[in-house]
């Protein structure tokens, strides 16, 4: 029922989901804004003590954790914050509104992942009863039906549940 023309950029480092994700969202909104900041340079600001910068490989030196809500504050894209997963005529009416709907996976077992306990990806596109993901990790989308994803009984990468939901605001 609704499909956003998003792009999302690949992560530079195992854990930047927050900050490509933060940078994918401020690309693909309305009004577009240049130059947009890039993952490293986010990380910077987020992450003020780590010394960030890109290295020759292209990967960011401060390879850490944030919240989404920083992130997306570091681009000027305020959110709601963390709130539970929303019903598919609330995301239809952001995608409706060129606003991306942003979500944290929970891992159940964080031993299988490195470590990370959780990765944030965005939804871009519905139907009548399916959403769409695309995750910075890879940048591989994911088709779920939305009741089952919604109430955790449809996983996400075969041990992932939507836990949190970051509306982007007008």
């Amino acid at each position: 029922m609704a499909n956003m023309n998003f792009t999302m950029d690949l992560q530079m480092g195992d854990l930047l989901c927050w900050a490509a994700v933060s940078v994918s969202v401020d690309k693909s909104m309305p009004p577009r804004r240049a130059p947009t900041v890039d993952q490293c340079a986010l990380a910077a600001v987020v992450l003020p003590a780590a010394g960030c910068h890109s290295n020759a490989s292209g990967q960011c030196t401060c390879d850490d954790e944030a919240g989404l809500v920083e992130g997306l504050s570091g681009v000027n894209r305020p959110s709601t914050g963390a709130i539970p997963p929303q019903s598919l005529a609330v995301i239809n009416n952001q995608l409706l509104h060129h606003r991306p709907v942003c979500i944290r996976i929970e891992w159940a077992d964080p031993s299988q992942r490195d470590g990370a306990t959780s990765h944030f990806v965005v939804i871009y596109k519905t139907s009548a009863t399916k959403v769409w993901t695309i995750e910075p990790g890879h940048g591989t989308t994911h088709k779920f039906t939305h009741q089952t994803f919604h109430d955790g009984t449809e996983l996400y990468e075969s041990d992932g549940t939507w836990k949190n939901t970051y509306m982007l605001l007008p």
